[in-house]
């Protein structure tokens, strides 16, 4: 029950916000002279989240969150962070990505032969996969709106007197970018599933970030 209240009130929240901003069409004419008008940012932002699975166990975590700009829209993010489980766990959050490179790179380290540069341009590759991409809609001069999708996510848990576990999990949700040069604040709430037979999560926190 309390699950279904608090996704009511995340439901208005959001409804909210999409009827306080200005309209889509409004925004589109101003987005070109507005703050979110050049291409290629970088955003450099610290990050906390929570996540609260339906089973009752939790996880929160804090870390780094980098995203590019590919064009106005399209954006792409990769996060690193550290916490803890509700059951007392290390977790650390990365990119699968960066996770799969690992493998390649330490086999061209030691092959040192023809296949090195081969087997570096792979872990290159694998590392640079984002964990996320969004798809931003100018909601005002210095609102966006982030619609997310996080298909490559990795969870490591290290969990006392078993072994450690690396967990892929995929997320999707809605950030609200506010844009206050230098400063960019980013709440954002979804939600997040471990791939295989694992409690689906409702995930949230927010990102406060410099451009660069």
């Amino acid at each position: 029950m309390k699950y279904d209240i608090l996704l009511a009130k995340l439901s208005l929240l959001l409804l909210y916000c999409l009827l306080a901003c200005p309209s889509t069409a409004s925004a589109q004419n101003n987005y070109d002279d507005g703050i979110i008008r050049k291409r290629g940012w970088f955003v450099f932002s610290a990050a906390a989240d929570r996540t609260q699975f339906l089973t009752d166990s939790s996880m929160q975590s804090f870390g780094l969150n980098f995203e590019f700009y590919l064009s106005r829209r399209l954006s792409i993010s990769y996060r690193f962070a550290l916490g803890n489980t509700s059951e007392g766990s290390f977790l650390g959050r990365l990119t699968l990505g960066s996770y799969a490179s690992s493998f390649p790179f330490r086999a061209a380290l030691q092959d040192r032969g023809q296949n090195s540069e081969v087997l570096m341009y792979a872990a290159l590759i694998c590392f640079v996969l984002p964990d996320e991409i969004a798809y931003n809609i100018p909601m005002g001069t210095n609102l966006e709106l982030g619609l997310y999708v996080a298909p490559a996510g990795a969870l490591y848990l290290s969990r006392k007197d078993e072994y450690d576990a690396l967990r892929s999990c995929f997320g999707a949700g809605v950030k609200f970018k506010i844009h206050q040069p230098p400063l960019v604040l980013t709440p954002y709430v979804g939600i997040l599933q471990p791939y295989g037979p694992n409690p689906l999560g409702l995930h949230a926190g927010v990102l406060l970030g410099v451009r660069l």
